[in-house]
């Protein structure tokens, strides 16, 4: 009888034992997943602020060089929008920093070729 008991005892206590590691491993496995997924959301944060230029193709995360004079003075041009015979706005398209400086570029020398012209 006290072998039986014995044996009893050291089976509940091997149980136990396999339980306490399986639930170690468990924990290990799980923060491994919680790492992986917040590396992926920081993937994919990153990536939802990469902007690609409409114009050139290349890809940046924000414009900084050409500031606005306009309504928001100090904000940073990023692109433009194009307006309906209504005056409705039609459609918005992204410009990179080289690209907008092209822009304002190529529509200051309208502008100083109309000037020229009258």
């Amino acid at each position: 009888m006290k072998i039986i008991i014995f044996i009893i005892i050291a089976c509940t206590l091997f149980v136990a034992w396999s339980l306490c590691i399986v639930g170690a491993s468990a924990d290990e496995q799980l923060e491994m997943i919680y790492a992986k997924d917040l590396e992926r959301k920081e993937q994919r944060e990153k990536l939802s602020r990469v902007i690609q230029c409409d114009r050139c193709g290349k890809t940046y995360e924000k414009n900084e060089r050409y500031q606005t004079r306009g309504n928001v003075e100090g904000s940073v041009l990023s692109g433009i929008t194009t307006i309906t015979g209504m005056g409705l706005r039609d459609e918005s398209y992204d410009l990179c920093d080289e690209c907008i400086g092209e822009l304002l570029d190529w529509l200051r020398n309208e502008q100083n070729d109309e000037g020229a012209e009258k």
